[in-house]
């Protein structure tokens, strides 16, 4: 009973526990499995078995080796959490998977940055609104109930040192990644003539940040959909192999795959300027009201899952 167990046990020497139902508050929660982590001689740890939730089958869970369902997960997996206490994102091991029938109701939130989809008693992490910061637990059945405003946390920050990059650098990489094509001797970055001014002015700034010699070359010609040709306007920028102020010692950086491994280096603001120019690039345009969502046209879905995974360590 879980009451008995929050008020009524004294048994400090218990080294595993399995918590059977779902709790009503963070509060009986902590007070429950706090009953098994008090110091007792020769209890050196203890194992809690927490069956309070669960997730669909379909859903997939951020682990250090990306993006992964439910069947393929591993007991050596690390699965990316959010520290309650300092808003942190973090790895923590995978404890193992439990597979079960569904007794209950399944509820879903989609919205064009969420979708997940859970039982009614999984265990939601949420706060009442905006302008409060304290984190709680309820059940995602209390929380469908609601008639105010909530939020739930869908990123938290992971702290890292940061990328030796300036944000010239970084913004010409994001160009690179959505508008660019490669070759030896030069990267050239493409936009129609007919682009808003911002985005020409937002490539030039970038380049020039960085120092390196360019060109630009306009050229006309046959829309491929009928009707008036079209003007593109190519941004040529030298290697610097033959001479200096060239991109060369970003090489690394210019994989359009976006690694992890060499992406994970940007910080929480240098993802941010990277994102402005991948947004400018390839990001879904609105006009007529302020954008507060990001939408990116990729075309492989191991990118778009790096991309996203970053955002959710990331903070956006």
């Amino acid at each position: 009973n879980r009451f008995v167990l929050r008020e009524g046990i004294d048994a400090p020497w218990l080294a595993y526990g399995v918590l059977a139902t779902v709790f009503g508050s963070l509060q009986s929660y902590l007070q429950s499995g706090g009953r098994l982590l008090r110091a007792y001689p020769g209890l050196e740890s203890v194992t809690i078995q927490d069956h309070g939730g669960c997730l669909d089958q379909r859903t997939e869970i951020l682990t250090q080796r990306g993006w992964v369902g439910i069947d393929a997960m591993s007991e050596d997996d690390s699965i990316g959490t959010l520290n309650l206490e300092t808003n942190r994102f973090e790895w923590c091991q995978n404890e193992g998977t439990i597979r079960r029938e569904c007794d209950s109701e399944m509820l879903q939130i989609a919205t064009p940055h969420l979708n997940l989809r859970v039982t009614d008693y999984h265990q939601m992490v949420m706060r009442p609104d905006l302008r409060s910061w304290q984190w709680k637990k309820v059940s995602a059945g209390e929380l469908a109930k609601r008639n105010s405003n909530w939020v739930i946390p869908t990123s938290g920050c992971e702290e890292v040192c940061g990328a030796a990059l300036s944000d010239a650098e970084i913004g010409f990489i994001g160009w690179y990644l959505t508008d660019g094509c490669l070759s030896e001797a030069r990267i050239r970055i493409y936009q129609s003539a007919n682009a808003p001014e911002k985005h020409h002015k937002h490539i030039i700034t970038c380049i020039e940040g960085c120092g390196f010699r360019y060109s630009i070359r306009r050229r006309t010609r046959p829309s491929p959909f009928g009707g008036d040709p079209t003007t593109e306007v190519s941004y040529n920028v030298s290697s610097g192999r033959k001479s200096k102020g060239g991109w060369t010692h970003l090489t690394l950086w210019l994989d359009k795959s976006f690694p992890l491994e060499q992406f994970n280096q940007l910080d929480r603001r240098q993802f941010g300027v990277l994102l402005e120019a991948m947004n400018l690039g390839d990001g879904l345009k609105h006009s007529g009201y302020e954008q507060h969502t990001i939408s990116l046209a990729v075309g492989r879905k191991e990118v778009a899952d790096n991309i996203q995974s970053l955002a959710v360590r990331r903070g956006h």
